[in-house]
């Protein structure tokens, strides 16, 4: 927060300006899709390590579809239906929306793992329901450049 010292609120806004700058040259390097894999990979290992990842392997399974990586991808899938599986219970307490995501994800997404082709598709379709759910929202009105994959 300003606290009314120009100098020190100039040089911490010039760090952020640099860290986001930073931030957004890494960003750039994920359009391909090779990279972002690796990174995603990595960043699974780490999150597995302290007993975490649940959406990292799905969004894994995603980008596996998405390249084409049919296989690879049925496999992170089904590693993502195994660890939501075996999280419907913490403890004691029971979390209802993890059983509801797994029964959903049985039932709608699974039966689109026929074939490579019907991966990519499925995978296409979601992120053409996000864009149009997103540009209907009048704070991403000036975003309406078109996005190819």
């Amino acid at each position: 927060s300003y606290t009314g010292d120009d100098i020190a609120f100039a040089e911490k806004a010039e760090h952020f300006a640099e860290v986001a700058l930073e931030n957004v040259r890494e960003y750039r390097l994920f359009c391909n899709m090779d990279y972002a894999k690796e990174q995603m990979e990595s960043q699974l290992e780490n999150m597995l390590k302290v007993r975490r990842g649940f959406w990292e392997v799905y969004n894994l399974a995603m980008l596996c579809f998405l390249k084409r990586d049919f296989e690879e991808g049925k496999e992170y899938f089904n590693r993502f239906l195994q660890i939501l599986k075996d999280s419907f219970y913490v403890g004691d307490l029971y979390i209802e929306w993890r059983e509801e995501l797994y029964n959903h994800c049985i039932q709608h997404l699974f039966p689109k793992l026929k074939s490579e082709e019907t991966a990519y598709k499925m995978v296409c379709d979601m992120i053409e329901r996000r864009r149009i759910f997103f540009s209907s929202k009048p704070s991403y009105k000036k975003l309406k450049e078109e996005f190819t994959l």
